[in-house]
């Protein structure tokens, strides 16, 4: 473990988690940008037709906007969001690119 002098922090999502409400977000312990999101998203093979990677999508959409999944997820402490393709490939790539320069500057060997 390193001293850092921080004792404990949240989720690292920058918000406070109701399972530890006295424990400091990232950014109040002094580590603003160390933020880490979990996230889960599905794929499919390159030239599914539109059609039905629209109906996938929809699909997703309408079991996470159910008040039984809305509620299942907030016990949880998650957030369920459906992004169209290029979106979603826009997050991918930006996800990439900020581990990327996290693994240069602490290199990371992987």
């Amino acid at each position: 473990m390193v001293d850092s002098g921080v004792e404990g922090c949240d989720q690292a999502t920058g918000q406070l988690s109701p399972l530890a409400p006295d424990a400091p977000t990232f950014a109040e312990a002094g580590l603003a940008g160390g933020e880490i999101i979990s996230w889960i998203g599905l794929a499919a093979p390159k030239g599914t037709p539109k059609p039905i990677v629209e109906f996938i999508n929809a699909s997703v959409q309408k079991v996470l906007s159910q008040p039984d999944m809305k509620q299942r997820l907030d016990e949880l402490m998650a957030t369920g969001i459906v992004q169209n393709v290029p979106d979603f490939t826009n997050f991918v790539n930006q996800e990439m690119v900020r581990y990327e320069k996290v693994i240069k500057e602490q290199n990371l060997k992987y």
